[in-house]
């Protein structure tokens, strides 16, 4: 099966807008969702676009459907979205954290 190669970044663009939207952290979204910070992180830079499951549980901690963030996700795509900045997800931890 071939890659669609905008999909990571349209998840990582839409998950981030979001979730900011709301008020959340990833970490507070990652609990609401039931999955790690590290998870979120890694959506919202574009490394990983999430299982079903995982956009089935981030859609209704945001208090939305599934098929909702889907269709928004599928349209960043169709408006061609960029990787996301180099600022986007957590920021490295500092040594002694």
């Amino acid at each position: 099966m071939e890659k669609i190669p905008t999909l990571h970044w349209a998840t990582a663009a839409v998950v981030r807008r979001l979730r900011r939207r709301a008020g959340l952290s990833q970490g507070q979204l990652a609990g609401l969702a039931g999955l790690s910070e590290d998870y979120i992180s890694g959506m919202e830079r574009g490394i990983q676009c999430g299982s079903l499951t995982a956009i089935m549980h981030i859609a209704s901690a945001l208090r939305m459907g599934a098929a909702e963030l889907v269709h928004l996700i599928e349209a960043e795509m169709a408006a061609g979205p960029r990787p996301p900045g180099r600022r986007a997800g957590k920021p490295p931890r500092r040594e002694g954290e």
